[in-house]
């Protein structure tokens, strides 16, 4: 398989699917966040018995949660789940990255990060944030993208007001005061806010490279000879049962890894058109509400997922990732000394014990 990073060079495609597989019915429980992050398990909405949506400090209390693990996967913020596993605060493994950079800047005025301000009130998020507050940390690759594309210490809270735990609550606070200048959201919740044009909302950036910024600055400061296009946000981590399977149950997960595949590649690269169809299904035919799920309706997600609609018509706006990633090579570039300007994350080298079986990636 050809080896992919997250460098500004072409990306090559890799074949994740046939048309061989028929998806087997979940036998295991899965948390997901509410937002599109939680669409790489589209095609299982129809099970309300395996599938939980809930705020990122319950995925949180479930990795670290050795004793009883309530859920067999959980879709996390990536850095943070490796850090709990090198931290041996977690038992689970990485399975797949699944997400590089789902997060927007929503802007009143500024349509540059470089012109925000500490007088400019900014609103934020970060995977379960409480439990970080005084972890610098804490942050998230996200916001820490955002302050190194704007031209400062990549760790800094000096541009946030509040940083929230989740972006629905983002969302909420941004609805409900008129008085935010900016806002970080991933989506769906970034498109929402901006169609409302009474708020003032008008500038839409997306956080992937940060406009640019992330490409030129890790050249610039040395992290990448080409440029990173992307940072790692989300990874989808399984449980200690998905390690030591029966024959049939390895099965029934290699089922389950194909299914995500081909989620994650219809995502990416075109245009979640399957994707809209299972979640057209899961209102129409098992009366699920999606809006409290993942944040949007059916019909808001046929409007975000194609390209053409997007404001700077973004291509994958939920920034799934689809292609094998060297994330050993992201993390050791952003990794820095202990005052280094460049240091985004508090993860030594990932080693072996972080990896499933089942991960597709690059070691």
């Amino acid at each position: 398989m050809k080896k992919i990073s997250l460098l500004l060079a072409t990306l090559g495609i890799i074949n994740l699917t046939s048309c061989d597989y028929i998806q087997k019915a979940l036998t295991y429980n899965c948390l997901l966040p509410i937002s599109g992050d939680s669409l790489v398990l589209a095609t299982y909405f129809n099970d309300n018995e395996h599938l939980s949506f809930a705020p990122s400090q319950l995925a949180y209390e479930a990795l670290v949660n050795r004793s009883e693990e309530t859920y067999d996967v959980v879709v996390f913020d990536l850095t943070k789940g490796l850090e709990l596993i090198q931290n041996g605060m977690s038992n689970y493994k990485l399975a797949r990255v699944t997400g590089y950079g789902n997060a927007y800047l929503i802007s009143k005025e500024k349509d540059a990060i470089s012109k925000l301000n500490p007088y400019d009130t900014i609103l934020t998020y970060s995977s379960a944030y409480k439990y970080y507050q005084e972890d610098p940390y804490g942050i998230g690759m996200m916001n820490a993208v955002f302050n190194y594309s704007a031209g400062r210490s990549a760790l800094s809270t000096e541009l946030f007001d509040e940083i929230y735990s989740d972006p629905k609550d983002v969302y909420h606070s941004a609805l409900s005061n008129s008085d935010i200048d900016a806002v970080i959201l991933p989506e769906p919740y970034a498109s929402k806010l901006i169609q409302d044009v009474s708020l003032g909302y008008k500038h839409y950036l997306p956080l992937s490279g940060a406009n640019g910024a992330f490409a030129k600055a890790s050249v610039e400061n040395g992290l990448s000879k080409e440029g990173y296009a992307h940072y790692l946000e989300y990874g989808l981590f399984v449980s200690p049962s998905f390690e030591n399977e029966s024959k049939e149950e390895k099965k029934l997960h290699e089922n389950f890894f194909h299914q995500i595949d081909n989620s994650l590649q219809n995502l990416e690269r075109n245009d979640g058109s399957n994707i809209i169809n299972y979640l057209d299904n899961a209102t129409n035919l098992y009366a699920i509400n999606l809006t409290e799920l993942t944040g949007a309706n059916n019909d808001e997600w046929a409007k975000i997922l194609p390209t053409n609609y997007n404001y700077g018509n973004i291509t994958n706006p939920c920034g799934a990732c689809s292609f094998e990633i060297d994330i050993a090579d992201f993390y050791s570039s952003t990794n820095g000394s202990k005052d280094d300007k460049a240091r985004f994350h508090n993860l030594a080298n990932i080693t072996e014990e972080c990896y499933s079986h089942y991960y597709n990636g690059i070691r």
